[in-house]
């Protein structure tokens, strides 16, 4: 399998100018591209030029009402276009301790059918700062989280919103 190239690691990828440029560049050398994104600024437009570019994993968390939307565009063309699902792994992330979002796919008329993206996913807190996550782990417990890190064992690289590599 190819190397999965993430440009999402701790900031909005889709605000780097040259995102479309880095993400063209990655799928011609044989990597994986990869975006997480909120959504916000995710336009049809944007979208297609991300698939041109050739994107093989889109991800958006639903933050907000907007990401609502923007998700439902892009599973609606999933659904619409069956020979994409093969070259692009899509996800919504909806996280457990956002209590709008199902509200948010009921005023987006987001379908039964596209709710089958949507992974629901446990909130984690790295810094401490989302109530009532906060938790110690034992050595022995960090060292079996850092066994079982999806970064380290799919050997992914992450590329910041400001250019920074992370590996």
């Amino acid at each position: 399998p190819r190397q999965l190239f993430s440009f999402h690691r701790l900031g909005e990828p889709l605000l780097h100018p040259k995102l479309l440029k880095y993400v063209s560049w990655a799928s011609r050398v044989g990597l994986k591209p990869l975006i997480s994104t909120n959504g916000i600024l995710l336009t049809k437009k944007m979208f297609y030029k991300l698939i041109a570019a050739g994107i093989k994993n889109l991800q958006i968390t639903l933050h907000t009402k907007k990401s609502v939307i923007a998700y439902n565009m892009v599973a609606n063309y999933m659904l619409q276009n069956n020979n994409i699902n093969k070259d692009l792994y899509f996800c919504g992330n909806l996280l457990s301790n956002n209590l709008n979002a199902d509200r948010w796919l009921d005023e987006v008329h987001v379908s039964k059918e596209a709710i089958k993206y949507i992974r629901r996913v446990t909130t984690h807190t790295w810094a401490g700062n989302v109530k009532g996550k906060r938790v110690r782990y034992t050595n022995e417990v960090k060292k079996q989280r850092m066994m079982n890190c999806c970064f380290l064992n799919n050997n992914v690289c992450s590329i910041r919103w400001d250019g920074t590599v992370v590996s």
